[in-house]
């Protein structure tokens, strides 16, 4: 009903005119308070019960501000702890904590939580939904590694390339002489060339086609989700959709055998199919040999395993020599300039040099199998690795203790050159270097010499103020490293290093970059030995509290989803998040700040998928999440993923809102099918895709997400945590720990490859490939291959990485993990492990490795 009167009354209220000396008056009455509050309580900040325990007593004698009152109320509201805590101060009772009474449940089936999704799976789906307008990158395969030389070619020039580089389309690559090279395709397909192998690659609406012009590869293809792989020589053209198998090209023509699976070769308007262990070739002066010899240069991984045993050896008697004392001073520090961005000190390792060069000497002489690989690995050249170590021995003799590196620049982002100081301990130091190093510059002054590739850098070091630095507060960071002990010891300047080179600071506000990166001061990284072990340390400090993508990492605290990870596992990583939620809103404001169309983009994918991608996807995740190669990895990899889950009806709902914009959307033909089954009283998802390998099993359980390779797996880890059967409580992970303030940790990387080692000998063995020598130093790899772990660490404004070992827990042994997993799939293709009884019958294996290049596992 309309009301002229109130209508008019309505229009003069928001008509009326507001004095400015009215509003001013009341700004600053506001302000006066809330300025007065976050001054008096700045220093109290509300994170936990207890600091709110801690305002109980003041709010019951009404002496507490009324904001903080507000913020305890509201509090009290949601937590029970709390509010009985608040109860239990007005009546003057002590609170008791009840004890927790076990009671067996048995809910009915159909009242058991519905399992949620695999979380990574389902972030894989949103991701695809969000970007899958936006143009491809036309990369068709990447470099994975390289032993020797691989070049990149054109009609004009031949350029080195190295691992990790993307090939494109057409993009011609040749391995050298003695040179071998594995190329990853996007879809996992790898290609393994033998020395002096040229090929190209394009893709197409029918598939990727590896244009081989000679030598010879080794294909191991992945099953192919649309169209087919291809492998096109000037006389023929194979076709695979997921097999392994070897294609030779020469001067007579092409040769093709097949390992695993089916191949179709096209040859002159005829077709052949190929099964495991045939052999064909376009020319018949090219005669039919056992197929295995196809294979065979791809097989040094048994020389490589052995050696590297020996290796492992060398290493455990070197870790076993005591090393440097830690320096609890430098001379050296208060000598650098004062504008030093970069700061890196050494121990003198003269002793060290002499007694790792005499053990590895030593060793060489007692074991054939390493001098071999030494002598097939030491690169040609006037100087060895011998004369390079008897330099450096030499020059470390005329030092000091401490040897020191710095660069110096200002805020324009221009550098000086590096310079080296040390103390001089003996004559004969300017004739040795004249002698050996005559492009760089020397100076000394006050007997410390400094060396530099620079003149300029040099006549800066002869003016130094000697107090400059000291009043520098980077000086006091790195001071501070010393006070504790120092090995080895690297600081950087990140502070005024990322202002001159970020690009985001030029672009957006401070306060707008959603990076973090513009509150990043200083990265400080020790190396010392302490009590027999060395023990490594990172630490990123910030400016402020921790914002934007360098928040992710959540402040220490418990992972139950390590709880289902058992102790066989080959590796587990376990990380504490401070919020998904907040994480993919930082996500999506990157993305946003890169790409004017983002914005647009996200909101027709969630409108075409009705899926919120925060509030429907994010938000119903907890803050912890682990995943596993909890077993063996044959026949399939025993991956398995936990993540915490706050609402798992939302996140399936979710799940199964993106499924069905998958399936409606996806112009390929894939199709994804999502089924429930029941498995001893508790349902479980199966998530498959036609014309592709994709499968992924998964159920719910004490409130966490609980995903593997297959039902078993799932199940298994469930027991597992049920029966306390888990990674976290084994020996050998506690006798991993580091010894440290934290209970617990922010993330945290496991991995223990001993048990990896032995099946991989074993698949050798059994082609004959392993001499007794060669046994024994692959048993002597895997009983050197203990355990070890990373740990991550955030605190409000820094975040700090650790671990023990020459490398945070890495060794010789471990940084070999993704070669000898690859070589162990690769193995999969020529033990008979995959149905392969054909190829195994018709192939005998020699009673040795045949000669020829490094295996990849050399990389």
């Amino acid at each position: 009903m309309n009301n002229p009167n109130l209508d008019t009354l309505i229009r003069e209220i928001q008509n009326e005119p507001l004095d400015e000396a009215v509003i001013d008056a009341a700004t600053a009455r506001v302000a006066g308070r809330v300025f007065a509050v976050a001054q008096d309580h700045a220093a109290s900040t509300l994170r936990t019960c207890a600091d709110f325990e801690a305002l109980m007593r003041a709010y019951l004698t009404k002496t507490l501000p009324e904001s903080r009152a507000l913020l305890l109320e509201d509090h009290v509201h949601s937590c029970v702890n709390c509010r009985r805590a608040l109860d239990a101060a007005r009546t003057g009772k002590v609170r008791t904590m009840p004890r927790p009474q076990i009671v067996e449940r048995h809910l009915p089936q159909q009242m058991k939580w519905a399992a949620a999704a695999v979380v990574a799976l389902a972030a894989g789906l949103s991701v695809w939904g969000v970007v899958r307008m936006l143009p491809s990158s036309g990369t068709r395969a990447t470099v994975q590694s390289v032993s020797g030389v691989l070049y990149a070619v054109n009609d004009q020039s031949s350029t080195p390339i190295f691992s990790g580089r993307a090939l494109g389309d057409n993009q011609r690559v040749r391995t050298a002489n003695n040179s071998t090279a594995v190329l990853r395709f996007n879809d996992g397909s790898l290609v393994e060339m033998n020395g002096r192998a040229e090929l190209s690659i394009t893709k197409d609406a029918s598939g990727a086609n590896i244009h081989l012009a000679r030598g010879n590869v080794i294909v191991q293809a992945a099953k192919q989700r649309t169209g087919a792989l291809y492998v096109s020589t000037p006389d023929c053209l194979v076709t695979v959709h997921g097999t392994v198998f070897a294609v030779t090209r020469g001067v007579k023509g092409t040769k093709v055998s097949v390992a695993e699976g089916e191949v179709k070769v096209d040859e002159g308007g005829s077709a052949r199919l190929l099964h495991p262990g045939d052999q064909t070739a376009t020319n018949p002066a090219i005669e039919n040999t056992p197929v295995q010899d196809d294979f065979a240069w791809s097989r040094n991984s048994a020389k490589y395993l052995a050696a590297l045993g020996e290796l492992s050896t060398i290493q455990k008697a070197i870790a076993a020599s005591p090393g440097p004392a830690l320096r609890y001073r430098s001379r050296l520090l208060d000598l650098v300039p004062n504008n030093t961005v970069l700061y890196a000190a050494i121990p003198n390792l003269s002793g060290t040099l002499t007694e790792a060069s005499r053990l590895f000497n030593e060793r060489i002489q007692q074991n054939e199998t390493l001098r071999q690989w030494w002598t097939q690995s030491e690169p040609n050249g006037s100087r060895t690795l011998q004369d390079v170590v008897d330099r450096l021995q030499t020059f470390n003799s005329y030092l000091g203790d401490e040897i020191i590196l710095y660069i110096t620049g200002d805020w324009t982002g221009k550098y000086s050159a590096p310079v080296l100081l040390a103390e001089v301990t003996r004559p004969g130091l300017q004739d040795f270097l004249n002698r050996e190093a005559p492009p760089f510059k020397t100076a000394i002054k006050d007997n410390i010499v400094a060396i530099s590739p620079d003149a300029a850098s040099l006549k800066a070091f002869s003016e130094i103020d000697s107090h400059g630095f000291e009043r520098n507060y980077f000086h006091n960071v790195i001071a501070q490293s010393y006070q504790s002990g120092v090995g080895w010891l690297f600081c950087a300047n990140l502070e005024q290093i990322l202002r001159t080179s970020v690009p985001f600071g030029a672009r957006m506000k401070d306060d707008q970059n959603p990076t973090g990166l513009q509150d990043v001061r200083y990265l400080v990284f020790e190396r010392k030995e302490l009590n027999g072990q060395v023990d490594n340390r990172v630490a990123l400090n910030f400016r402020r509290t921790r914002r934007g993508l360098a928040s992710w990492l959540g402040a220490p605290g418990p992972m139950g989803s390590l709880d289902f990870v058992s102790p066989n596992a080959l590796v587990a990583a376990g990380f504490v998040l401070k919020s998904p939620r907040g994480l993919v809103g930082d996500l999506f404001q990157f993305a946003g700040s890169q790409n004017s169309d983002f914005g647009q983009r996200l909101a027709d994918f969630q409108h075409s998928s009705g899926v919120n991608v925060l509030n429907d996807l994010a938000a119903p995740l907890g803050t912890d999440a682990a995943f596993a190669i909890d077993g063996p990895l044959l026949p399939t990899p025993s991956w398995e993923f936990a993540m915490e889950v706050y609402s798992p009806d939302r996140l399936q709902w979710t799940i199964e809102k993106l499924i069905d914009d998958f399936n409606r959307q996806n112009s390929s033909g894939i199709k994804l099918t999502l089924a429930k089954t029941d498995v001893g009283g508790r349902t479980l998802y199966s998530l498959t895709g036609s014309k592709s390998n994709l499968e992924a099993h998964y159920a719910f359980a004490d409130s966490y997400l609980i995903a593997g390779a297959t039902q078993g797996m799932v199940l298994r880890a469930i027991q597992n945590r049920q029966n306390g059967y888990t990674l976290t409580r084994s020996d050998k992970f506690r006798a991993v720990l580091p010894v440290d303030q934290y209970p617990s940790f922010s993330g945290l990387i496991y991995h223990n490859i001993g048990p990896l080692i032995g099946p991989l000998a074993n698949q050798l063995q059994s082609l004959n490939a392993l001499s007794a020598a060669q046994k024994a130093s692959i048993q002597a790899l895997e009983t050197n291959s203990g355990p070890g772990m990373v740990f991550a660490y955030g605190e409000p404004d820094r975040i700090v990485i650790s671990g023990k070992g020459p490398l945070f827990g890495l060794s010789l042994n471990t940084l070999a993990i993704p070669n000898i997993l690859s070589s162990t799939m690769n193995m999969k293709g020529m033990t008979g492990t995959t149905g392969m009884t054909g190829m195994t019958r018709k192939m005998t294996p020699p009673a040795a490795p045949a000669p020829g290049l490094q295996n990849r596992l050399a990389q």
